[in-house]
């Protein structure tokens, strides 16, 4: 019983999309921007690079929680207070939303000093990948 319970719990998972590939920070396919470390990406969406803007995906996003946790090394809701704090201070302008990988390529294209982060699947020929999430 537990085992058809643990099945139909991982099959629920593939059918809605909770389980990824993979995750990677991208960034166009024409732009300077080099192979990044963790801590550069962190850097980049904790507001600390000037010369890298970051795209953010949707507030409680499965994807955007997973890559605060495993880059950031915060929760969403940390993540949220230190923008809150930084915006409130007029230190700091949060990464943009994009609202779906398809957008994210779009904008790291038309803005060539721009990284995002999407499921390993959607990297195609118009983005390069900068880093790789473990």
């Amino acid at each position: 019983m537990k085992l058809k319970a643990l099945v139909c719990g991982a099959a629920l998972m593939i059918i809605s999309g909770q389980v990824m590939a993979g995750m990677v920070v991208v960034a166009g396919s024409g732009s300077d921007i080099p192979k990044l470390t963790q801590e550069q990406v962190k850097d980049v969406f904790l507001g600390k690079n000037k010369n890298i803007k970051g795209l953010d995906m949707p507030d409680g996003s499965s994807i955007r929680n997973q890559f605060i946790e495993k880059v950031i090394g915060k929760s969403e809701s940390q993540f949220k207070a230190y923008w809150s704090q930084k915006i409130f201070s007029g230190k700091g302008v949060p990464p943009k939303i994009v609202e779906t990988s398809a957008e994210a390529k779009q904008m790291v294209n038309k803005y060539t000093n721009s990284i995002g982060y999407m499921d390993s699947s959607q990297v195609d020929a118009s983005v390069k990948v900068v880093y790789t999430v473990n």
